[in-house]
């Protein structure tokens, strides 16, 4: 049976609201990240405000779960003197939804309050609400398969209204998490700076982590050049990736060894692990009609370094990343003889 993978996709704004989840929704809802792209306000005003012209200081403010000890986010205020239909720059706010059961109402139910602030002095004043389910964007049915963008365009409401004529128009997306193996291949550093005068350090190495369990070193490079390169076909590095770090960024630091005195701390830079588990997700799943592994996906991870309270590029590191799921593979044994035409035996082994 041929596998096909499936592409992302962006699901317009419903005509209605959604019909209510169900309690086997509620069952498919799996740990990850909940991303909201903040887009713009429609026809903002404050209650009471008769002026033809607003003239607002606003920001969104989002509570996953409405309790003040559940966590929060905000975006950046925008200056003042924004006018009626606010644009937020597409500034991207996320939640990292670790155990999803823990944000459970009594109602069985899990809510995102958004919140329409003004700071017109010094404190901020409520322009609107809404509370909506987020359920359905958690509990996809294809979440293992594809991301999905969800374009909301909510009424906000004041206290003691029924209706509203204000809108928020937020973006919706949600990648779930996986417990696995992350494969980099470190290919080569480019333009790594003070590394072929005399005090350089005669080799070169990489250390790749996602938490202090799952480290590895490169193997040296023994060259003094700008652009060292990890073997002809890269280096492989296999780490761990759980239930603990799978929301961390894979931290590259390249760093020299010299003849005499303690190692050389050239560079660091981060590459987010999200988006590279949720690229792979996808095949692990569905696979493809060769079933190999597809390419990495090819990464340049700028090297910077502090050095008297300032921040400086030093270089940068290219590395592939693959991402294999982990998971139970079974093996089924089929011997047939004279006496007994076919005898199968399975067995399963999980995978982590």
């Amino acid at each position: 049976m041929n596998r096909v993978l499936v592409e992302e996709e962006w699901i317009p704004p419903p005509d209605s609201p959604p019909p209510p989840h169900t309690s086997d929704e509620l069952k498919l809802i799996q740990p990850g990240r909940l991303y909201i792209k903040c887009i713009r306000g429609e026809s903002i005003r404050r209650k009471d405000d008769r002026n033809e012209k607003t003239s607002l200081n606003p920001s969104i403010r989002l509570t996953l779960a409405p309790s003040c000890s559940y966590p929060l986010q905000q975006t950046s205020t925008l200056q003042q003197g924004t006018n009626e239909n606010p644009d937020f720059h597409n500034e991207i706010l996320h939640f990292d939804i670790q155990n999803p059961h823990d944000y459970v109402t009594n109602s069985n139910d899990m809510r995102l309050k958004v919140e329409l602030l003004d700071k017109p002095q010094l404190q901020h004043e409520i322009l609107g609400q809404v509370e909506i389910s987020i359920v359905r964007f958690l509990a996809s049915k294809n979440s293992n398969f594809t991301v999905s963008y969800h374009t909301e365009r909510l009424p906000l409401l004041q206290p003691g209204d029924s209706s509203s004529n204000s809108f928020i128009v937020l973006e919706l997306s949600f990648i779930p998490v996986h417990e696995g193996i992350l494969n980099i291949t470190l290919l080569e550093c480019k333009n790594l700076q003070n590394v072929e005068s005399e005090e350089a350090p005669n080799e070169i190495m990489c250390t790749v982590e996602i938490d202090e369990a799952s480290s590895k070193d490169s193997q040296p490079i023994m060259e003094k050049t700008i652009n060292p390169k990890f073997s002809p076909n890269g280096e492989d590095i296999f780490l761990e990736v759980n239930r603990g770090n799978w929301f961390n960024e894979v931290g590259f630091t390249v760093s020299g060894n010299v003849t005499t005195g303690p190692k050389i701390m050239i560079g660091q830079g981060t590459q987010p692990l999200l988006p590279i588990m949720g690229k792979f997700s996808k095949w692990n799943f569905l696979g493809d009609e060769s079933g190999e592994l597809p390419p990495g996906e090819k990464k340049l991870i700028p090297l910077k370094r502090v050095e008297d309270g300032k921040e400086f590029t030093v270089g940068a590191a290219m590395a592939s990343f693959k991402f294999l799921l982990a998971g139970h593979l079974t093996a089924t044994h089929i011997h047939s003889s004279l006496d007994n035409p076919v005898i199968s035996k399975s067995s399963s082994l999980q995978l982590h």
